[in-house]
């Protein structure tokens, strides 16, 4: 939902595409988070989690972040509200960090907190337009 436009991308950065980073598995912005900023490797140990694991990671985020706490999110449903929602996340973390350098732990410990959330949410999100359509 985003594109940082900087003196080094006068017209914009793909969405973190050509934003450098140092990582042992993202060589730019867009690639680390889109891993989950390691979290999702972290879980399963290599590069792909298998689908027992994807379970009980599910299970785990359910029990972090149970419906009643995002209850009035889930309940927006226009787009252009997550897009909103995506752009000011981007902003306040994604790029709150300097181009070309390696992450420090504590961006990466706030990132993941926001990626678990997210993902919670999307998952949320989809169940409640589900529900919505089919009853």
């Amino acid at each position: 939902v985003t594109s940082r436009i900087s003196s080094q991308h006068p017209n914009g950065d793909r969405g973190g595409n050509d934003f450098s980073i140092h990582s042992s598995f993202a060589s730019n912005l867009h690639q680390f988070w889109d891993a989950g900023l390691g979290l999702f490797q972290a879980r399963a140990k290599r590069a792909v989690m298998r689908q027992t694991e994807v379970v009980a990671f599910a299970y785990e985020l359910k029990q972090a972040y149970p419906t009643k706490t995002l209850s009035k999110q889930i309940r927006q449903q226009q787009p252009e509200q997550w897009a909103q929602q995506s752009l000011t996340l981007a902003r306040i973390y994604a790029y709150n960090l300097d181009e070309g350098v390696e992450p420090s732990q504590q961006y990466i410990r706030q990132g993941q907190q926001v990626v678990a959330k997210q993902l919670v949410l999307a998952g949320y999100r989809l169940a409640y337009l589900l529900n919505a359509i089919f009853h």
